[in-house]
């Protein structure tokens, strides 16, 4: 690869001028296309204001690419390309870079412009902390907001789903704080690692749920509360005893199932069930229960069941 770069360049040097070469470059960098024509392209410019408007159009993962090439490359280019980009886009190419793009971003001859922008991205770092709070008390209000049993399914879906998502937010803001802290950590700037680890350690101790006052909760603690709100219409069963103690016949009736025609309706007697007797047709769906390992609450409650639709959907997926 580094012949065939090399050969281009010689090629391109002796067949365009710089003129021509500025072209070709920045409309390959702004249609993101033919990166080794860009390698071989940059050592036949000299001009630094050309690399500054390059930095306008550059995407992050342009940008890393040419990281990736190390001392290879030109740095005072790189340079001047980064004196180019928004703090935005330069914050997500720190983000993008693996350990040996970043190990090119410590570099002493990028330092100014790296540190310039890292240090209007961390004068930020507070609304985006707080965020993330602001985020996880709205999940606790919409759970305790919840109106059980009669929530619809794709209301709980809906906030189990952002309780993830929001955890894989703050996960991966950790780890990308942390690719920054390594880079201002090389610089010694003592202000950027305190203002940028303590934002960090906050994070930290928000997905780890290690917030005392309960206000704040992991992901873990958010599921827990979730479906203990979800399940808390099994509440007054709780008086005759432990979940796993009462039988699950007992538990779907929470759901307002009740009769026959409700029993053929979910799955759980047969559509040609002719048995006049109530306590005969319960005796079979207590059966039917069994044989789908529904025996107790408990396992209502470890699968997830809350509902008559959901029920219903657990019983369409197995057979007797």
């Amino acid at each position: 690869m580094e012949g065939q770069n090399n050969h281009f360049n010689n090629n391109s040097s002796k067949t365009i001028n710089e003129d021509q070469a500025k072209n070709v470059f920045l409309t390959s960098i702004k249609e993101n296309k033919d990166f080794d024509k860009l390698i071989g392209l940059i050592d036949s410019i000299n001009d630094k204001k050309f690399f500054e408007l390059v930095g306008q159009f550059i995407a992050p993962s342009q940008l890393v690419a040419f990281l990736s090439l190390g001392k290879k490359i030109d740095l005072t280019k790189i340079y001047s390309i980064i004196i180019g980009m928004t703090t935005g886009n330069f914050i997500k190419t720190i983000f993008l870079s693996d350990a040996k793009e970043l190990e090119t971003l410590k570099e002493n001859l990028l330092q100014a412009p790296v540190l310039h922008h890292i240090t209007l991205y961390s004068n930020n770092l507070n609304e985006l902390t707080d965020s993330f709070f602001s985020k996880y008390q709205n999940i606790v209000n919409e759970i305790n907001n919840l109106n059980i049993p009669n929530e619809e399914e794709k209301e709980i879906i809906a906030i189990e789903n952002t309780i993830k998502s929001s955890s894989f937010q703050i996960s991966e803001t950790i780890e990308n704080l942390q690719k920054i802290l390594n880079i201002v950590w090389g610089a010694s700037r003592t202000d950027l690692i305190e203002k940028i680890g303590q934002q960090k350690e906050i994070l930290d101790k928000l997905f780890k749920g290690e917030f005392s006052n309960g206000e704040f909760l992991s992901e873990n603690s958010l599921q827990l509360l979730l479906w203990n709100k979800v399940f808390s219409l099994f509440t007054e069963l709780e008086k005759k005893g432990e979940f796993h103690s009462i039988p699950s016949i007992e538990g779907i009736e929470c759901f307002s199932i009740w009769y026959p025609q409700d029993f053929k309706e979910i799955g759980l007697l047969s559509t040609n069930a002719t048995q006049d007797n109530f306590e005969e047709v319960k005796h079979t769906v207590w059966e039917n229960l069994k044989k789908l390992d529904l025996h107790s609450i408990q396992d209502l409650v470890d699968k997830k069941i809350y509902s008559k639709n959901t029920l219903k959907k657990f019983i369409e997926n197995r057979s007797f």
